[in-house]
């Protein structure tokens, strides 16, 4: 009779729910690429110009590299190499000021509750001027 009741017992800490210390939240690469291309063109002039001229300028272009080629930091953060280019209102281009180009990466942090941070790294901007 004792080996029934412990067996089943062990039956029913087999079949019984494993809770974990927490559910481990993962960024693929792909993900981070399409938060990329989703979020960073609106954000863009203001995070990499950080002057007045983040008023007048917008993404025009971005170019993010494949995922495949995107650097895996950490499980939660991933870093994709990227080229951005931002263009002046139309005031501002009729004033002669010329289309800025970004180069740099961008990285990606996915929270515990799933929304991401995203914080920029070494990135250079250079205005393109016109070929005379």
């Amino acid at each position: 009779m004792h080996k029934a009741v412990i067996g089943a017992l062990a039956a029913l800490a087999l079949t019984a729910p494993v809770a974990t210390a927490q559910t481990t939240v993962k960024l693929g690469k792909r993900e981070a690429r399409r938060v990329i291309i989703k979020d960073f063109p609106a954000a863009a002039p203001r995070l990499m110009l950080k002057d007045e001229r983040a008023a007048f300028f917008r993404t025009q272009t971005l170019k993010v590299e494949p995922a495949r080629r995107c650097e895996r930091m950490s499980a939660r953060q991933v870093s994709c190499d990227f080229t951005a280019r931002l263009r002046p209102d139309a005031a501002h281009r009729k004033a002669h000021w010329f289309p800025i180009r970004c180069v740099g990466a961008q990285r990606v942090f996915k929270k515990d509750d799933g929304s991401y941070i995203g914080t920029m790294g070494n990135y250079v901007c250079r205005t393109i001027l016109p070929k005379s």
